[in-house]
């Protein structure tokens, strides 16, 4: 009777923690979901691959260069002698920076998710090829922001020490990109 006791015991325990655990796995997995179907992230999605296409004639070479001018361009202080205004009217959601750092915040949590073998593998149903393109998109451009540091120079004026740079971005995107590269739906 003891040992049916123990058994159930630690049965219980296991319950206890794994359940609520697997449950908060699939409530941020849908959570992700959700950030995937909103317009932010589709327009997102659309403004990095145009840059990759249209200012990066589809050249990963280019795309340190391309991304610093498109960087310049979209911040942009406006010329009040001149009335110039190029770029400093764009709305955040159009800034390919800001795209850049939502997509990096998705897929960082998307990363997350598959260390979870039951999502890994939704994940890996739900999702295609294209999506691993983009995460190689997002670290050539990641690594030309890590490289740079007149980029962060620009975001703001406020002096301090520079933060040390890590690889954790880059690190999640790549196993992201790992796991969708061998994806074969939609896109051959």
């Amino acid at each position: 009777m003891q040992m049916i006791q123990t058994i159930f015991s630690i049965l219980g325990f296991f319950i206890a923690v794994f359940i609520p655990v697997w449950i908060m796995h699939n409530q941020r997995y849908e959570n992700l979901l959700q950030a995937y179907m909103a317009n932010d992230f589709a327009e997102a999605v659309k403004g990095v691959v145009d840059f990759f296409k249209d200012d990066c004639n589809s050249d990963v070479r280019q795309i340190a260069a391309a991304y610093k001018k498109r960087f310049e361009e979209d911040f942009k202080k406006s010329d009040k002698s001149s009335g110039n205004t190029d770029g400093s009217n764009k709305p955040a959601s159009q800034i390919l920076h800001h795209q850049r750092r939502l997509l990096n915040n998705f897929y960082w949590g998307l990363n997350s998710c598959a260390k979870d073998p039951f999502l890994r593998h939704k994940i890996k149903n739900e999702f295609s090829r294209n999506e691993a393109y983009i995460c190689k998109i997002l670290i050539y451009m990641n690594d030309a922001t890590d490289s740079d540091s007149e980029i962060f120079n620009d975001i703001s004026d406020i002096k301090y020490e520079p933060m040390p740079k890590t690889k954790g971005m880059n690190n999640s995107l790549k196993i992201v990109y790992k796991i969708l590269k061998k994806q074969n739906r939609w896109i051959k």
